[in-house]
């Protein structure tokens, strides 16, 4: 207890003396808790982009079979600021699945806007950001403290989070003996 460990340092062994005075090896398991730090830091763009939708929609067609690509309509892919989405439909015969693909896409024309954000709305953007970091890295960690600083810089709503953790630093790995 106190003590500062390193990664890959070995804190339980299943490796022993025995009664003779030689050496036995047994599985050892271990849970070792440590406190930790951790620190996450994003930026979000108070100038950003956004994407309206227009009613202006492509929609495509085509089959593969057998990984050759057939074009079902003869429309020409757009170009421009459009948003795609895609659906697959594979074809089955007395419930066996055939090598044959219906693919539909469909292109909907976006306008792009720029708008400048508010600081409210950066706020809630880096929290976002935030609850992601922990629900991605932090899941299997007891958070004991969290210092947040947040502010803005060069047209940039900066967000900066350090964590003090308890987690399991234990891994396993394999003794081999020649």
């Amino acid at each position: 207890d106190g003590d500062a460990v390193v990664k890959g340092q070995i804190l339980v062994s299943g490796i022993f003396e025995d009664k003779w005075g030689g050496n036995a090896f047994k599985h050892a398991d271990a849970k070792i808790w440590a406190l930790t730090k951790k620190s996450m830091s994003d930026e979000i763009s108070l100038n950003q982009e956004k994407h309206i939708p227009t009613d202006k929609v492509v929609k495509r067609k085509k089959m593969k079979v057998f990984g050759l690509e057939i074009p079902l309509s003869l429309v020409p892919v757009p170009k421009w600021n459009y948003s795609k989405e895609l659906s697959r439909k594979d074809l089955y015969i007395l419930g066996r699945r055939i090598p044959i693909t219906i693919c539909k896409e469909i292109y909907t024309e976006e306008i792009i806007e720029s708008v400048i954000i508010d600081e409210d709305e950066a706020k809630v953007q880096a929290e976002r950001l935030v609850k992601t970091y922990e629900e991605n890295n932090l899941k299997d960690i007891k958070i004991l403290k969290k210092d947040v600083n947040q502010f803005i810089k060069d047209d940039k709503y900066i967000i900066n989070v350090e964590y003090e953790c308890q987690e399991n630093i234990a891994y396993k790995e394999e003794i081999i003996v020649e």
